[in-house]
This record gives C-alpha cells, sequence and structure tokens, in this order.
C-alpha cells in the first residue's frame, strides 16, 4: 500500500506541473523539478527491465540551495516469474562544487512491488546503494564518473561493487547531444548469478525541440549492450530471457 500512495503522488505531482520544468517554492530556498517521460524500454546498468516492452517513467526531485536534495521514481517494469509491475527509487544526498568538478555523494533504494509473489521467503527484491558522482564540463564535453557500494544486492547476491564513466558532447550540430557510458560491476556473491561480475555500454544521442505555446519535447535513441554471454543471461529470479542482450532504444519526455 505504501508503494502504491507513493507511486500515486509521483504521478500526482508529475502530471500537475511542468514535465522537466523547475518550479521555485516561495522564499524557502527550494526548487521542485518534475519530469515525465516514455520509452521502448527501461533498462538498469545494461539489463532490461520491461522485457523489452514500453516504459513508462515519474521522476521528482526536491533541490536546495544549499545543494541538499530528495527525490523519488517510479518505472512501469515486467518480470515474467514474479507479479512485479513497478520499479520505484528514493534518493537523497548532497551536490556541491569542489574546483572544477561538481560532486554528488548520497544513497538510493530500489523497491519493487509485488515482487515477492511466488518466491520463496528469502528472496529479496529492495537494496540501497551509497554513491559519489563526479562531473567536469570540459568546453562542450561533460565528462562523468561514478562509484556505487551496495552492501546486499537484488536477490540476496551480497557486496556489488560499481563503476561507471561517461562523456557528453554537446554537437553544436542540430543541436544534437551525443553521449556515452561504460561501466563494470562486480558481484561478490555468487550464488543467485552466473558470474562475479560483468561490463554494459551505451550511447545515445538526443534534442529537445521547444514548441511554442506548449513547452519542449526531448527526444533521444541510443543503443546498449553488456559483456554477458546469452547462455549466461539469467536473472536472480532465474528468468531465462534475453534481457541483456543488446538492443535499440527510445525515449520521449515532456516538459511543459
Amino acid at each position: 500500500m505504501l508503494r502504491q500512495n507513493i507511486f500515486a503522488l509521483l504521478l500526482a505531482m508529475a502530471l500537475a506541473g511542468p514535465a522537466g520544468a523547475q518550479i521555485a517554492i516561495g522564499s524557502t530556498g527550494l526548487t521542485l523539478t518534475t519530469t515525465l517521460s516514455y520509452g521502448s524500454d527501461w533498462a538498469s546498468r545494461g539489463f532490461s527491465q520491461t522485457r523489452g516492452r514500453l516504459a513508462m517513467q515519474a521522476e521528482t526531485e526536491l533541490v536546495h540551495r544549499s545543494g541538499v536534495y530528495i527525490g523519488a521514481a517510479m518505472a512501469s517494469i515486467s518480470h515474467s516469474s514474479a507479479d512485479t509491475r513497478r520499479g520505484t527509487e528514493i534518493w537523497g544526498g548532497y551536490r556541491f562544487d569542489l574546483g572544477d568538478f561538481n560532486v554528488d555523494i548520497g544513497t538510493v533504494s530500489y523497491l519493487y512491488s509485488g515482487f515477492e509473489t511466488g518466491q520463496s521467503s528469502n528472496s529479496q527484491s529492495a537494496f540501497f546503494e551509497g554513491f559519489l558522482k563526479l562531473t567536469r564540463q570540459v568546453g562542450p564535453v561533460k565528462l562523468l564518473g561514478q562509484i556505487g557500494l551496495t552492501p546486499d544486492y537484488f536477490g540476496g547476491a551480497g557486496l556489488i561493487t560499481y563503476v561507471e564513466a561517461g562523456a557528453d558532447w554537446a554537437s553544436g550540430i542540430w543541436d544534437l547531444t551525443l553521449g556515452g557510458r561504460i561501466a563494470f560491476q562486480r558481484i561478490d556473491g555468487t550464488q543467485r548469478y552466473n558470474s562475479s561480475g560483468y561490463g554494459w555500454w551505451g550511447i545515445e544521442f538526443g534534442r529537445d525541440f521547444q514548441i511554442e505555446g506548449i513547452g519542449t519535447i526531448a527526444v533521444s535513441a541510443g543503443y546498449m549492450g553488456t559483456s554477458v554471454s546469452p547462455q549466461n543471461c539469467s536473472s536472480a529470479v532465474n528468468e531465462s530471457l534475453e534481457v541483456c542482450s543488446q538492443r535499440a532504444m527510445g525515449r520521449i519526455a515532456f516538459k511543459f
């Protein structure tokens, strides 16, 4: 019930205000940002969470001028061997500038509504992660780096270490932005997985379209894949599915 209420509130906030718009809350120093988007898939670290189906995501974040922030997001997902229909992320942290770098330190919790249905009593879906993110602007290129630590991962897999690097380039050609990511996730507990870790990569380009009287529509398309072989492609709920195969993805976000 709590997760359903979170989803309802999140969706209402996204629909009530401009998606992707920043709304100042009086003189409190607080700014609210909401986003409503649709995509051909929803992938988490290279793995499809919808088995290649359409996905909707609503997101909201409240930021104080000091750099402290909290946020939440809800996305539609689909696991064949569990009654899971929604994935929820709740996060909080602190952002600040350090020289030429922007630093982001925080934690994020991942919740999966209905995952336990039909699963054994020791099945674990919820987990949290502590993270450190760094970004730096170098001309038209934004460089990004991230490291995350999870003490007990999805499915009771144990300690997880996640490292990611990437860059976004404002090309100046038709206002297109080209981005790339490469990452590796190490899994110390392998009793529910077929390997001790894997890598994933992705490329994406996107553009914002300003529509007079309506707002902005952000469109993006990309391609991604993982290092996991087809015979080892199974999830924590032992789904033998092509959830980690290479795939093209598209997304549209409404900002109005």
